[in-house]
């Protein structure tokens, strides 16, 4: 079975934060403010079927490098990772070190799409050449914290202390 577009649009949706117009909603005009238009784009939307095109080329190119062939089901991640990538190449300030306003500034550590999907194409390339046996391992679900998180102002992070209680005296009246 091969991965079709329908599939990969699906897996946009559920796998990312970004929306994806499917071909049906962009015959209907419907579904016009998602992040990705089907096969248009504008100033703050991408192009689902550029990006796709894009995706499968640059996913392609790197299996034949690597010497390695993906499953369809990683594959169709890949295709995810790298879309959300040009997605996020759309707007000036996504690849940028730094980005600083209102005096809090925040460092980041390149993408986190094209981060996810060299690691996805180097544990396959890994598994394939007896690193393991494939697929998902105990330790890709483990949720670790990604480096922007030690890289913010201290007031962006969640307090961790509890509220204070705050004990209020129904019986007693203030108009006594």
């Amino acid at each position: 079975m091969a991965v079709v577009e329908a599939d990969v649009i699906t897996a946009v949706n559920a796998f990312t934060y970004l929306s994806c117009q499917t071909a049906a909603e962009a015959t209907a005009d419907t579904n016009t403010t998602a992040n990705l238009l089907y096969a248009s784009q504008s100033r703050n939307q991408g192009n689902f079927s550029l990006f796709y095109t894009l995706a499968q080329a640059q996913a392609t190119a790197d299996q034949a490098a690597k010497g390695i062939t993906l499953s369809d089901a990683y594959l169709k991640i890949a295709y995810v990772y790298l879309i959300g990538y040009y997605y996020e190449t759309k707007f000036k300030d996504s690849l940028a070190k730094s980005v600083s306003q209102g005096g809090d500034s925040v460092t980041r550590d390149g993408s986190s799409f094209l981060k996810r999907y060299n690691e996805l194409i180097a544990s396959y390339k890994s598994s394939q050449s007896g690193g393991t046996t494939g697929g998902l391992t105990s330790t890709d679900l483990i949720m670790d914290r990604v480096n922007d998180y030690t890289n913010y102002p201290d007031e962006w992070h969640d307090l961790q202390i509890d509220p204070p209680t705050i004990d209020f005296d129904e019986t007693s009246d203030e108009n006594d």
